[in-house]
């Protein structure tokens, strides 16, 4: 993996559209430590957890595409057990 620096970490944060104070929260990060990062370069664990929510937030229209099949599969099973129950109370 090529070391991330400053920009790049800081050109993520951007393409997330996160301010520093909310991309710090998500990174579960102190404010220092990410102005640290901005400055210096993340360390490898910090530059990874940037990354995945880059990569989160890029795909994240194709995984909610692929889950909707799923939960309308719970929302009619749920819709099942709920004439199941009416009919036992009748």
């Amino acid at each position: 993996m090529v070391k991330m620096d400053g920009r790049k970490f800081d050109w993520i944060r951007k393409q997330l559209g996160l301010s520093k104070v909310e991309l710090a929260k998500r990174l579960g990060i102190s404010r220092q430590s990410l102005y640290r990062c901005i400055w210096e370069g993340p360390p490898k664990l910090v530059a990874l957890a940037i990354l995945g929510l880059w990569y989160q937030d890029r795909m994240g229209g194709l995984l909610e595409e692929a889950s909707e099949p799923q939960e309308q599969a719970s929302q009619k099973k749920e819709s099942k057990n709920r004439n199941r129950r009416l009919t036992k109370k009748e």
